[in-house]
């Protein structure tokens, strides 16, 4: 139960892979120059970069969850976000289906 009374629905998330791909020669040349993840890029070619650092930055591994509690009202959609199983709001964004 929301702060407000509303009742949202949580669910889990959970990281299969995180595929980049580089589509430009520019970008795969700059990529391998940069040796960016640690990984050999080529055009069109998608790797996983889930768990490996890339320019600095570790990236989530598979396996990492997110919780989430959501709220729908007619075509509205709210969403809130945690890395434990405690999320109880949702963000005051709202999506609105079209």
């Amino acid at each position: 139960t929301l702060a407000n009374g509303n009742t949202g629905h949580k669910g889990v998330l959970t990281l299969a892979s995180s595929l980049a791909t580089y589509y430009t020669s520019d970008l795969v040349n700059t990529a391998n120059n940069l040796s960016w993840c640690g990984k050999t890029w080529t055009i069109n070619t998608a790797i996983d970069i889930a768990g490996l650092t890339c320019g600095g930055t570790k990236q989530d591994s598979a396996g990492y969850k997110r919780y989430i509690l959501y709220y729908i009202s007619g075509t509205s959609l709210q969403i809130g976000v945690s890395t434990a199983d405690d999320v109880t709001s949702v963000d005051s964004t709202t999506y609105t289906k079209q």
